[in-house]
């Protein structure tokens, strides 16, 4: 396998060591628009900038898994030398697509496998709240419905990857 077709799914952004992107390929460009010349203030920069246990624009590599942009579920991965940033971009619409197939075999309401998708998806329980146009508590309501209708094992893998993901965010 060639290196490229290893990294085909994912995308890839230089910056110098004050965030001016010099080289975006398509999939950044997708995600957060042509910003060649540009100070890149987005995404993944303002996450790895304003990271509390970081110091700003530290050296060394940082990951950041399961976060959303443009509702694109992605995993950041910003490595900076001292001379350049660079990220790379892995979507996960695969994980996305096979969380939703294991979760669209329970009997779940429409309701319920809409807040799964969301989930899925990256939308936090606010956004979740917000778009099912629900309350908190009615959304722990569903929540506690769409565990008990999935099988034991798949209910505790969903639960486990739904508290990984938050607390990486």
């Amino acid at each position: 396998m060639l290196l490229t077709d290893a990294l085909s799914d994912v995308g890839v952004c230089v910056k110098d060591a004050h965030g001016r992107v010099s080289q975006q390929d398509s999939l950044c460009k997708g995600l957060c628009g042509d910003l060649a010349g540009e100070i890149c203030e987005k995404g993944c920069m303002r996450l790895y900038a304003k990271h509390p246990a970081l110091p700003a624009l530290s050296e060394g590599a940082r990951v950041f898994n399961s976060q959303k942009i443009k509702n694109t579920l992605v995993d950041w991965v910003v490595i900076n030398n001292g001379e350049t940033i660079t990220t790379l971009i892995y979507p996960l619409t695969r994980r996305s697509s096979a969380l939703t197939q294991v979760l669209s075999s329970a009997v779940l309401s429409k309701n319920e496998f809409q807040i799964v998708q969301l989930i899925i998806d990256g939308f936090t329980n606010p956004e979740i709240c917000a778009e099912v146009d629900i309350a908190l508590p009615t959304l722990r309501t569903h929540m506690a419905n769409i565990y008990r209708k999935l099988p034991p094992e798949v209910a505790a893998a969903f639960r486990r990857w739904r508290t990984q993901k938050t607390q990486g965010s």
